[in-house]
C-alpha cells in the first residue's frame, strides 16, 4: 500500500497535473481557431464593406460585425445536473448566478482580444472560482458537486466547446438587424443586394419599398440611392409614396387604374411628370398622379416647389 502511495504521489499526480495543464493549452488552441475563423469571414465581406465606404452616406450605415459568441445560458444550464446547489459550500446557489459569472468571464475575454496569457488566466480564475465558498474559504469539488459526479465530469463540463460559434451580423444606423423593422430590413437587403451587383445592368422592380417606413426614413434612405443607381440600370418601382416619385426624378410614370364596376378591366397610361395638358375625361400624367399620391395635388404642388422639379 505504501509503494501504491508513493507511486501516486511521484507518477500519477504530476502526469494528471500535466494533462490538466495540456487540456488547458487546448482549450486555448480553440480560441485561435474562432479568431482564424472570424478573420476569414472579415476577409470575405471585405469587397463589400469597401464598396460601402465608398458609397454616400446611406451606404454609411450599414455596416458588418462579427464577433465570437458564447451560450452561456445554455453551458450554465448543463451546470446544474453536476453542481448540487443545495450544499451550503456551493459557490453558485442557483443558474442565473453562474450564468452571470460566466457572462462576465465571457466579457473579459473578448475585451482582451482573445488573447492568450490573458484568456488563461480569466479561464483559470472562473475554475478557481468553484475552490472557494461564500465566504471565500477553500472548498472541494467533492463539497459541491452531486453523489455521483467527479472532478472529470465537472472539467469535461468546464471546458465543453460546444456553445462556442462565431457569428455575423448585420448593422443599420448602429442598430443590431434583429432590431430593425420589416421597413429597414427591406432597404438593408436592397442595399446589399444593389452593393453585390453593381456591374449587374438588367432591370431591376421593386415593390413598395415605403412599406413600413415613415416619409422621412424613405428619403433619407432610398432617394439618393435610387438617383445613384438609375444611371447604370433601370429601376422600377411600385409605389405610392409621393416622395419616391417626385424626388427620384422619375423619367417615366406608369399610372395604373383599376375599373372593376361594371366591366371589370386594367387601364394604364404613361408618361412624364411635366405632362399638364389634360381634360376632364383624359387627364394629364401630372393630375393622374396627384389623384393617386398621398395628400393629392396640394402635396405634389409643395414638393415640387421645395425641390424644385417639374414644370411650373
Amino acid at each position: 500500500m505504501n509503494r501504491e502511495i508513493a507511486d501516486i504521489d511521484q507518477n500519477v499526480v504530476p502526469k494528471l497535473k500535466e494533462q490538466r495543464g495540456s487540456r488547458v493549452e487546448r482549450y486555448l488552441d480553440f480560441f485561435d481557431v474562432l479568431t482564424e475563423e472570424r478573420a476569414a469571414l472579415e476577409k470575405l465581406y471585405n469587397p463589400l464593406r469597401d464598396a460601402l465606404s465608398r458609397g454616400g452616406e446611406t451606404d454609411k450605415k450599414l455596416t458588418f460585425v462579427s464577433k465570437i459568441a458564447f451560450n452561456a445560458t445554455k453551458h450554465a444550464a448543463a451546470a446544474m445536473e453536476l453542481l448540487d446547489t443545495r450544499k451550503r459550500k456551493c459557490p453558485y446557489g442557483d443558474k442565473e448566478e453562474l450564468e452571470v459569472a460566466i457572462k462576465k468571464s465571457m466579457m473579459k475575454i473578448e475585451n482582451f482580444g482573445y488573447t492568450r496569457e490573458k484568456t488563461r488566466e480569466v479561464i483559470l480564475d472562473l475554475r478557481s472560482s468553484f475552490l472557494r465558498d461564500a465566504e471565500g474559504k477553500d472548498i472541494s469539488f467533492a463539497d459541491q458537486l452531486r453523489k455521483e459526479k467527479t472532478e472529470e465530469d465537472f472539467n469535461n463540463w468546464f471546458f465543453d466547446l460546444g456553445n462556442f460559434s462565431v457569428s455575423y451580423s448585420i448593422k443599420f444606423d448602429d442598430k443590431d438587424l434583429q432590431l430593425l423593422s420589416p421597413g429597414q430590413k427591406g432597404i438593408v437587403l436592397l442595399l446589399v443586394y444593389l452593393e453585390v451587383d453593381q456591374e449587374d445592368s438588367r432591370p431591376l422592380i421593386i415593390d413598395q419599398p415605403e412599406d413600413n417606413l415613415d416619409s422621412l426614413s424613405v428619403y433619407a434612405s432610398l432617394i439618393e440611392y435610387f438617383r445613384k443607381r438609375k444611371k447604370t440600370r433601370q429601376i422600377i418601382i411600385i409605389t405610392h409614396n409621393p416622395n419616391l416619385v417626385v424626388n427620384t426624378d422619375a423619367e417615366q410614370i406608369v399610372i395604373a387604374d383599376f375599373d372593376g364596376i361594371r366591366h371589370p378591366h386594367i387601364q394604364y397610361k404613361s408618361g412624364a411628370l411635366e405632362d399638364t395638358a389634360g381634360t376632364d375625361q383624359e387627364p394629364s400624367i401630372r393630375e393622374g398622379v396627384c389623384r393617386v399620391l398621398e395628400g393629392g395635388r396640394e402635396a405634389f404642388l409643395r414638393r415640387e416647389q421645395k425641390y424644385a422639379i417639374g414644370a411650373p
